[in-house]
């Protein structure tokens, strides 16, 4: 029998199953991957403002805001006091950003704030974050090289010509 140009069942199978679950798995890992290694915009927080200055606010979502800029509650006025930002503070056992007002008493009401906005999971290192960029490069190849392989091994291109 002249086996020249022919994949066994089993190699199809094979190949098919480490494509499949390959592709699944790609899928997750480079969601992951853009999430974190992503900033995302703050617009419009709220933070109220309470009576009494040097009363933090706590922004839950982010560990580290930067840029921030404050208006007052209809947006089109910013606040001219100051406010102090404390990046990376732990807040009842989680990560997060502390606003603490510093305004006159006629301000003292409802802020927005927009800033850039580091999420919890974020990869704050460069590095890390070009890494974590290539392992979903080499995944890929990795997933074209099992779907090549059963092709190359059978030497299935000889058959066409």
């Amino acid at each position: 029998m002249n086996k020249k140009g022919q994949i066994g069942i089993g190699t199809i199978i094979l190949a098919f199953t480490i494509i499949i679950v390959g592709v699944a798995l790609f899928v997750v890992v480079a969601q992951q991957t853009g999430e974190i290694t992503s900033t995302i915009e703050l617009e419009n927080q709220s933070l109220v403002t309470v009576a009494v200055n040097d009363t933090p606010y706590v922004i839950t979502n982010c560990r580290v805001i930067s840029g921030a800029v404050f208006f007052n509650e209809t947006g089109d006025v910013a606040i001219t006091g100051t406010a102090t930002i404390a990046n990376n503070v732990v807040t009842n056992g989680a990560l997060t950003v502390t606003v603490t007002p510093d305004v006159a008493e006629d301000e003292q009401n409802i802020w927005t704030v927009d800033a850039t906005c580091q999420p919890l999971d974020y990869i704050s290192d460069a590095g890390s974050r070009g890494i974590t960029k290539l392992i979903v490069i080499f995944f890929a190849l990795a997933i074209a090289v099992a779907a090549l392989y059963p092709v190359v091994k059978d030497s299935l291109l000889e058959a066409f010509g």
